[in-house]
């Protein structure tokens, strides 16, 4: 069991920032992001302004939010193959974050490398609903103060996960 910690509340509110922008997104909004600390302990303003472009939509990304859940049951040995892994770098690189393999072993474990706890939980984010995406389940760990991210196959034959509170 873990306690919540400033970090783990900060990579909390990071996820939550991303999927607020990716779900305007979804519905054809762009948002400016002020990411300044308060002394009310807000952490970041989405400021949505209507521009739709479907070419920017992330209507599946939208879509992976509602299915996501953190799967720590064991995943099969079958390969995720590096086409799934550049798209989760993809997904980090565009939230300013970088991602270092760690380990293949019934999936991957990745190592997520940010500036900042606000804009690593962003990234976060959105490696889990690429994952999703790619049908590949998943599960953030934080680790000594490192933060991984374990994607990998499930068995088809698995019962799905019950919705986690959110």
């Amino acid at each position: 069991m873990t306690t919540r910690t400033d970090q783990t509340a900060m990579l909390a509110c990071g996820a939550v920032l991303h999927h607020t922008r990716v779900a305007l997104s979804a519905m054809g909004w762009d948002c400016h992001v002020l990411r300044t600390p308060q002394p009310d302990g807000q952490v970041a303003s989405v400021h949505p302004r209507w521009e739709l472009d479907p070419f920017s939509c992330e209507v599946a990304s939208a879509a992976a939010i509602s299915l996501r859940r953190a799967d720590p049951r064991p995943y099969l040995d079958d390969e995720v193959p590096d086409s799934a892994l550049t798209w989760l770098l993809h997904a980090a690189r565009a939230e300013n974050c970088e991602l270092e393999l760690v380990a293949r072993h019934r999936g991957v474990l990745l190592r997520m490398l940010g500036h900042d706890w606000l804009s690593t939980g962003e990234a976060v984010s959105a490696v889990l609903l690429a994952s999703t995406v790619w049908g590949l389940a998943s599960e953030p760990l934080l680790h000594e103060g490192e933060v991984l991210v374990r994607v990998g196959w499930q068995s088809p034959n698995a019962e799905p996960l019950p919705p986690s509170a959110r």
